[in-house]
């Protein structure tokens, strides 16, 4: 039998790493497509309660900070277990 080229095996090799590459790229859309196909599913949905004391007659601005500064606090508190 004639021996293969050292350029050949080369070749060769690239070629497999290559579609190995693109066999691993492929799963990758595929699974991240079903999970967000997922979200109209309400596979990812989560749901927040709110319990703050807002001042009334706040201007719009005001209100949307006060809102997200008690969000992230509770968040926080929930993630880390800050007391």
């Amino acid at each position: 039998m004639k021996k293969k080229s050292n350029f050949s095996q080369k070749i060769r090799a690239l070629h497999r790493d290559l579609g190995y590459f693109t066999i691993g790229i492929t799963l990758v859309y595929a699974l991240s497509g079903i999970v967000l196909s997922g979200r109209a599913l309400g596979w990812l949905e989560q749901k927040y309660i709110l319990n703050t004391k807002i001042e009334k007659y706040l201007e719009e601005k005001e209100l949307k900070n006060k809102i997200n500064e008690a969000f992230n606090k509770q968040f926080l508190e929930k993630t880390f277990l800050i007391l």
